[in-house]
Parts: structure tokens; sequence; C-alpha cells
């Protein structure tokens, strides 16, 4: 079993784009995935060389992380969920070493960099008899882990999870060959799983189940009468998985994530590249207002590798994130999308590290964390508690007063600029206010250097009428009136 250390590895980052602060993870690898219950959450990742899972929690909301205690042949764990503040689940695939040599549906090598690049990142490569699933759980938040049931050696990673409470939920899992997942269903808490069986040739890759009898499962199919070799394909049951109701997105080589705001609104996160081709990638938005009946395309970013999807449940605001790659260049950065209008517009930002981001997880409307890393790289987990505004900085110079400034435009329609000076190192507040004085947006709740300073607020959401915006930092307070007219 791992040993227990802390450890608190923080420094002060600051996005010329969107305001995200790194905790970097004392070893070099990825962060693969983050879930949180409150201000307990867990970070599942691993190391590359060899591949060897790396698990952390925090108590406190991400300020600072410790290793737990987990099994030593967990290879790399690729989805984690907190089922309520203390029962967690994660699961992967742990290192075996044996001489059975599992079956390749289809070549590994032969996948396009979008698709084939991801799964090196979790550890899924050609030499698939190097692991087999595995799923683990802890009982204390994840202090501590031990692994539940017992999975043959035909199978390969478990890619996602999904629990209603301790007892039933639902896993991806592949046999070991890419190309070939499947649904399994469990009613024990993982002691025992049957196989629910869609169709041959697929690679499924997330889940969003309603409640426990509908759901969707996203991924794609093999097809050799196509280009790409491949199209995009959801399911749908309404009945816990009986029967299955398949949609193909043909024009969409792929579907990454799958994620509802409620049980009408969702959203597909796809890549249309059909050629394989680098410099042709792009996450793809597909949008449903009926409950996943119907789909249509909303917006393609250019030059992005999708990698997750996740919403504020009950709200309008949807994250995604990916990694954005210059052809010419051949350098990266992340980046992230996001909707506060249930997906009517979409902001896209950039933060420049070079870093692939694989884990997303969204607190509440201001409290964000999305991790990565790369072989070569340490693990890294982001955290944003202004929900990923937009903020610029556009001076280091210290101004000789702290000053907030008039919005402009004012009056405005949908969006609008706030600039503000301040002279010292200290935390910054910058809240927006209704007429009643009912707090309604937290654009900044963190230290900042002195300088101007520069954030737009997205009022798409919030009926015509007067607001206020206030700053506070240090002894500094002031509030000023604004305008919103649609």
């Amino acid at each position: 079993m791992k040993k227990f250390l802390a450890f608190l590895f923080t420094f002060t980052y600051f996005s010329a784009l969107a305001q995200w602060f790194p905790y970097f993870l004392p070893y070099q690898g990825i962060s693969n995935s983050l879930d949180f219950w409150e201000n307990n959450g867990v970070s599942t990742g691993h190391t590359f060389f060899p591949f060897n899972e790396q698990l952390y929690y925090t108590t406190n909301f991400g300020n600072n992380w410790n290793i737990s205690t987990y099994p030593s042949e967990i290879r790399a764990l690729t989805s984690v969920q907190f089922v309520n503040p203390f029962i967690v689940y994660a699961g992967g695939a742990e290192n075996l070493l044996i001489n059975t040599i599992k079956k390749m549906e289809r070549n590994f090598f032969a996948l396009p960099f979008y698709l084939k690049f991801p799964l090196q990142m979790k550890g899924i490569n050609d030499n698939s008899s190097e692991y087999k699933a595995t799923f683990i759980k802890s009982s204390n938040g994840g202090i501590s882990w031990s692994k539940i049931g017992q999975f043959d050696i035909n199978t390969g990673y478990i890619n996602d999870i999904q629990f209603f409470n301790e007892t039933t939920g639902f896993v991806i899992i592949d046999s070991g060959s890419i190309g070939n997942s499947r649904l399994l269903k469990t009613e024990n808490g993982g002691l025992n799983w049957y196989t629910i069986n869609l169709e041959p040739l697929l690679r499924l890759s997330r889940m969003d189940f309603l409640n426990p009898n509908t759901g969707f499962v996203c991924g794609d199919k093999s097809d050799t009468n196509l280009l790409s070799g491949m199209y995009g394909v959801i399911f749908r049951t309404t009945n816990g998985g009986i029967t299955w109701a398949k949609e193909v997105f043909q024009y969409t080589a792929s579907m990454f994530d799958i994620e509802f705001n409620n049980s009408n609104t969702g959203f597909l996160l796809g890549n249309g590249n059909l050629n394989g081709n680098l410099s042709e990638s792009c996450m793809k938005v597909f949008k449903t207002t009926n409950g996943g009946i119907n789909w249509d395309s909303t917006n393609t970013f250019s030059f992005v590798i999708p990698t997750a999807i996740k919403s504020i449940k009950g709200t309008e605001i949807t994250f995604a994130i990916g990694y954005y790659y210059d052809y010419n260049l051949m350098t990266g950065k992340i980046a992230t999308i996001k909707t506060t209008n249930s997906g009517n517009s979409w902001n896209i930002n950039f933060l420049n590290d070079d870093v692939y981001v694989m884990g997303l997880s969204l607190i509440n409307e201001n409290i964000f964390f999305i991790s990565g890393g790369g072989g070569n790289q340490q693990a890294v987990i982001y955290k944003s508690t202004n929900g990923g505004t937009k903020i610029k900085n556009f001076t280091n110079i210290i101004p000789e007063h702290s000053e907030l400034f008039q919005n402009y435009p004012n009056p405005f329609n949908l969006y609008t600029r706030i600039k503000f000076t301040i002279t010292s190192f200290t935390q910054v507040y910058l809240t927006i206010f209704n007429i009643l004085g009912q707090k309604l947006d937290i654009l900044i709740n963190e230290k900042l250097t002195p300088g101007l300073y520069e954030v737009e607020w997205n009022a798409t959401r919030f009926p015509s009428g007067i607001y206020y915006y206030r700053l506070k930092a240090g002894n500094y307070n002031k509030t000023n009136k604004m305008l919103l007219l649609k």
C-alpha cells in the first residue's frame, strides 16, 4: 500500500484570459479525473514510465492535496465519483503481466491522432496484455481505498462510472480490444457485474444517466466504408438498459462526452475530424432540448481536441475543456468553452500552458477545477473561483491609488466590461447585485497583484434592469451602478 504523505504545492498563476491557479502534484505525469462532494475532493492520475496510479484527496476545496493509501498494482484510474460524503468509487485498470494476448479488433496505431492521443494519456495502448480492469472503493472520502470485485483478463479499462447510490451503478468497460466496449451494471456495489451488450465494434467513452432508467452512452463505431474508419454514435435507454435507441453522427468521427443540465437540455462533445489529420481536428458541440430525442449541431471550435464537458445541474451553465493544437507552430494550449444561457452562445478562452487536460469538476457557479499533465510534465490541477470569468491584466506598473471605473458600454446589452486598479497584493472581491441588494454573481474572489484589470460580465441570463457592481480590495470599497437593456 502507498504510504500516506501530505503536501502543499501552490503558487499564484495568472492567465491573460481567465483566472486559473495551478496546484502542481508531486509527480511527473497526469491527473486524469476529479470529483468533489462540497469541500472534499479526489484526483486520480498516474505516472507514465512506468504506469502507476497517483491518487490524492483534499478536504478544503483543493487548497492542498494529500496522497491516499491504495493498492500498489493500480495502473491508472480514469473515472471517479462521490456517492455521498464518505463513499467514493473509481475505475480504471491494474498492471498485469500475463502471456495471453488480447485480440485487437482494429489496429491501435492506425487510429487518428486525436483519438489515439487521449487513449495513450490514460495508459491504453496496443499492449493490452499489460493490464485488466479494476474497480476500487473508499469509505472515508478518499483517504484509503480497497479493490472491489474481480475482472477477468479479457477486460481492459473501465472508462467511465456512474452510480445512483452505494449499490446500483454502471461502468463503461473495454474488452482489451480497441473498438469492443461494453456496458456493465452492478446492484451490489461492484461485487458482481452483468454485461449489457450494445453492438460490436464500439468504442464507448462516456455516459450520463438522468436516473436509473433513463440514460445515454456515447462513443464511436468502426466502419471501413468511411474514410475516417468510424462515426460518432449515442445510445439512449428509458428502461434501465433493457433496450436502446441508437443515433448516428456520420459527419462526426467520435463522441467524447455527454452531459445534461436537466431532463430536457443536454450537450454532446464530439470531434468533427474525419480524415485523421491533426490540422483538421475540431471540437463539435451538439444540443438537445427534448431529452435526447433530437440533436442539433450548435458550435465548432477549430483545432481543439475535445476532452470533457460538465454542467451545473439545474442551471444554464455548461463548461467544456480541450487541447488546442497549433499545427504550424507545433505547440498546444488549454482551451475552455463556457455557456451561461443553455448553449445559445459560447465563449472560448485559452490558458497558454501546453498541458493536456482530462479532468473537469464544477462545484458551483464559481468554483471550477480542471486537471491534466503529460509524460514530461508535472501533474497539475487548475482552480478557478470565478467560474473561468474572462479577466485581463493590462500592466504590471503599480497604480497610485485603487479605483473602480464605470463599466462600458453602459447601458449595455448582454455583455459589459469592468475595469479597476489595485495598489497592493491583496484579496479582491468583485460582485454583482440586483436593485434589492441580492448577490447575483461573483466575478473575482482571489488575491491579485498590483495593476490595472478588466473583467467581462455576461448578463445573458438576467433580465433588463439596474444592477450594481462592488469592488472590495483591502481597505478599498466602492459600488457603481449599471443598466442592462435587452
